[in-house]
Order: structure tokens, then C-alpha cells, then sequence
């Protein structure tokens, strides 16, 4: 068994399925190979909430998935007026739940220098840092 393996979680060594609720971009998805379930898209009505009741998650219905997270590239507005440029290639930043779930997982929980990452996911992805800047 490779070190890797040892010293994953008990249920991840087991190889048997397991059901379990988590969100992304979160570093789970990085480090192992989970298979989401398929749940029907949002549409009105899909969730009924009974927040007035005291038991108001076993009286709630949800009949539809929770939406993805989010994550966006902030900056002052003021930034488009003091530095156009700058403000264009933030704006142009894109990063998918997969880039973040790594590294969430290489800082995040393997404790590596943010920089360090940042500087190798660059080097490794230059088309897409390319794209930012036109």
C-alpha cells in the first residue's frame, strides 16, 4: 500500500461506497476520487423551506441541488478609473471549482507557500493566463 493510501481516512482505505454531503471548491475533491450524485437542477418552487418551525429541516423539502459556490476576483471600482488595465485582466479571471479544490488542498491542507503554487500553476497553465491578459 502506498504511503498515500495508508494515511487516507478509514473510509477512503475501505474501497466501499459511502454517502456523504459536501460542498466545492473544497480540497476532498482534489485529494480523492469522489463521484457526485445527480440531482435535478433548481427550479422554482424546488425548495420549501419551513424556517418558522422549530423541526424546520425535517418539515423542509428539497426536491433539487443546492447551487454551486462561487468564487470571484474582487477589486475596488475605483480601480477601473486608477488603473484600466489592471482592472480588465481582473475581470477577465475565470478559475473553475477543479483549480481551486487543488489549491485549496496544496496550501490549504498540504501547507504549501501560496506563492510557490501560484507560481507553478502559471508555468504549468499558460494559454489560460494568456487568455486573462488580451
Amino acid at each position: 500500500m502506498s504511503e498515500a493510501a495508508s494515511s487516507s481516512p478509514a473510509w477512503f482505505r475501505a474501497e466501499e461506497p459511502i454517502l456523504f454531503y459536501y460542498w466545492t471548491p473544497e480540497w476532498i475533491h482534489a485529494a480523492y476520487h469522489l463521484v457526485p450524485l445527480e440531482e435535478p437542477d433548481r427550479t422554482e418552487g424546488c425548495e420549501d423551506l419551513k424556517l418558522d418551525q422549530e423541526d424546520w429541516l425535517e418539515a423542509s423539502t428539497f426536491t433539487c441541488k443546492y447551487d454551486d459556490a462561487r468564487a470571484y476576483v474582487a477589486y475596488s471600482k475605483s480601480l477601473e478609473q486608477r488603473n484600466p488595465i489592471v482592472a480588465r485582466f481582473l475581470s477577465q479571471i475565470k478559475l473553475d471549482a477543479g483549480v481551486i479544490d487543488e489549491w485549496i488542498l496544496k496550501i490549504g491542507r498540504d501547507n504549501e507557500d501560496p506563492q510557490d503554487v501560484a507560481e507553478a500553476w502559471i508555468k504549468a497553465n499558460p494559454d489560460t493566463v494568456n487568455d486573462w491578459i488580451r
